[in-house]
């Protein structure tokens, strides 16, 4: 089950997606899918949304089928990445 903290993460983001139709890099929409992803990469697993989850509630929100593709896509992405960074601040990749 997901954590309140990123609950309200997600459910902020919908409601500014709603109200402002628009995910631009640099607009508060976009600042607040990034805080979601951000806050899900710091709990763990079973304290996340799953990725069917999140297609399933962004369907749900009635986001259309291609932004909801790429929100998917940009989820996976910024957790590999976040994987990978504390990976090598960890030192876990040979040098």
């Amino acid at each position: 089950m997901p954590a309140a903290r990123i609950e309200k993460c997600f459910t902020d983001f919908i409601e500014s997606y709603t109200n402002e139709s628009n995910i631009y890099i640099g607009s508060a929409t976009y600042s607040l899918y990034s805080k979601f992803i951000i806050e899900s990469y710091g709990l763990p697993v079973e304290n996340r949304y799953s990725v069917s989850e999140i297609a399933q509630k962004l369907k749900q929100a009635g986001l259309d089928k291609v932004i909801v593709n790429y929100l998917i896509v940009r989820y996976l992405d910024g957790m590999y990445l976040l994987a990978q960074l504390q990976s090598e601040e960890e030192k876990f990749w040979p040098e």
